[in-house]
Order: C-alpha cells, then structure tokens, then sequence
C-alpha cells in the first residue's frame, strides 16, 4: 500500500501516493497552513516525512512501525523530509513492539536530521528490535554536523518509554530546550539521556534507568560538548531497581554548567555508585537531593547538597 496524503486546495480534497512506501497512515494536510493531520490508526514499514515548514499532528493515533516483507524495520519512524529545515511533532504515539531483530540496525521513534522545530506531547514506546540487540533503539533523535548551521529545538511534555539504547540523544550546535519529559530505558541501553547539545536546558524531567533489572554501567544523563552554560535543573532522576552507575555525568564538559534542584535517587536493594559525577570545578551543584548512591558527588565538594539516609 502507497503512502496517502490528503492535500486540501482551494477547498479541494486530492490524494498522492508516494511508490514504495507500504504503510496504512493516512494523512489530511493543509497545504496553506503546512499542516498534515493523522486521521487513523495505522501500521508502516518507512519512515513517515515531513516536509519543510510542516508540523505533523498525530491527534492521539498511533503508528506501529512493522517489518516490510522479506526485510526488517530500520531507521526512524517520523522524520524530516530535508535537511536544514523547520519541522514540528505533536499528539502522537509510535510504538514498534515486534521488530525483528535484522542485524542489531540502528532504529529510531522521531529524528530530527540537521532540523530545527518542536517536539512535543508525543509517546514513544518499545523503540528497538526484538532480542539481545543493544544500544540500537533511540527514542527521540536530534544531531547537527559539528560545523553545521546552528540549530534551536524544544521538546516538551513526551513520554519516551523503554528503550534499547538512549531515550534521547541530542548531539551537535543546537540549543536545546528539554522540559517536563518522561524518559525511560530498558535493560539493553546504556543512557537514559545523552545532552551533546551547544546550548539550553534540561528541566522538571523525569528520568528512568532500567525498571525490570538494572545494569551497573547505565547512565540517568550524561552531558558533554557544550559550548556555554547548561542548565540542569528540577529534574526526578531514579533508579527504580538494580544498581545503576552514574546519576547525572558531568566529566566531558567543556564549560561550566549549573546542576540545581534534582533529586538523584536510587531505589534498588543495593547502592548504586556515583550520584553526580563532576568533571569541573567551575560548575554549579547546588541544591540537590541525592539518596543511596555509594558517592552522593564526586570530583566537587557537596556543599549546598542534602545527602539523605538510605535504606528508606
């Protein structure tokens, strides 16, 4: 089946197929508005595009990425269409929970390629193919070219459920803007959140390691390669069982950031190892609240920290 989208102009309805693109989503899309509105639930074995000034409505359906005959599901579910473009995600849920596992290939829920724009109010479930496939399913995905033109993204209000690799990476010149996120990983990804972003912020998310097992090398959010001052701030960072190793990495900072009103906490039968792992004197940690961890903060004086007692 061809990819439909419904193009409204002048009033009228015209629908295009695009050859090889097998999927059941049907789209109704406003040329003059540059909108495209899901209209049902629907399966697809490609990504979904989005062209340039464009924001994809999801309106609460659900795309389930599926394997194409006589191949595997890789690459991202929704993207954009071109680079160095605008693009906006909303009110949509992706969930890819029977992928076939064809060689461990990278998959994605939403990238944005070299593309400025928001995501926001998605859900985003199971990202990665079945079996012992690790560090392969990234929920959302945001990466620049080092040298690249500087991009500005927010991304707000999403559940990204259950990972194989990270929740969320963003790595290049961007400025980002993350808030009030719920971000999860499962027992095959390494990172919740890696934040390579410039510039921005990272705020009121909550953070999730392995909630069925707990491997002792994964990382809540580790933050390297920024350009200036990151804020981190009022985020929920748990380990919900297991043993986890870092909280919030600091070491591959390039300059000073603020780390302000987290609460780092560990729920599993034993310690965890490193609440936050400094790489700076110059950066500000301040106010936080870190429970059951082996070392509450280390590289930096807890001065201004509350280290509370543990067991519960």
């Amino acid at each position: 089946m061809s990819q439909k989208l419904t193009l409204w102009v002048s009033g009228f309805i015209f629908l295009t197929s695009f050859a090889g693109a097998a999927t059941t989503c049907v789209f109704e899309t406003n040329a003059a508005a540059k909108t495209m509105k899901l209209t049902n639930d629907c399966t697809t074995d490609t990504a979904i595009l989005v062209p340039a000034g464009f924001t994809l409505n999801g309106a609460r359906h659900l795309i389930q990425a599926v394997d194409p005959s006589g191949g595997y599901f890789v690459g991202p579910v929704v993207t954009n269409a071109t680079v160095d473009s605008t693009i906006n995600v909303k009110n949509l849920t992706i969930d890819m929970p029977n992928l076939a596992s064809g060689g461990c290939a990278f998959v994605q829920g939403i990238y944005f390629n070299q593309a400025s724009g928001t995501i926001t109010e998605n859900t985003i479930l199971h990202v990665g193919q079945s079996g012992y496939c690790p560090d392969t399913g990234t929920g959302i995905q945001v990466t620049e070219g080092l040298f690249s033109t500087p991009r500005t993204v927010t991304i707000s209000n999403n559940q990204v459920l259950l990972a194989s690799a990270m929740a969320l990476w963003i790595s290049g010149p961007i400025s980002a803007n993350v808030t009030r996120n719920q971000f999860s990983i499962n027992s095959l990804g390494s990172h919740v959140v890696e934040f390579a972003a410039k510039s921005g912020s990272f705020t009121q998310n909550e953070v999730e390691t392995d909630p069925t097992t707990g491997y002792a090398d994964q990382i809540g959010i580790e933050i390297y390669n920024n350009s200036s001052n990151l804020n981190i701030s009022s985020n929920n960072i748990n380990l919900i069982s297991g043993t986890t190793g870092i909280g919030i990495d600091l070491t591959g900072v390039n300059n000073p950031i603020t780390v302000t009103g987290n609460r780092i906490f560990s729920y599993g039968a034993t310690l965890s190892v490193t609440g936050i792992d400094d790489g700076s004197a110059a950066n500000t940690i301040s106010g936080n609240q870190i429970r059951c961890y082996v070392v509450p903060i280390a590289n930096a004086p807890t001065t201004g920290n509350t280290v509370l007692p543990c067991p519960f």
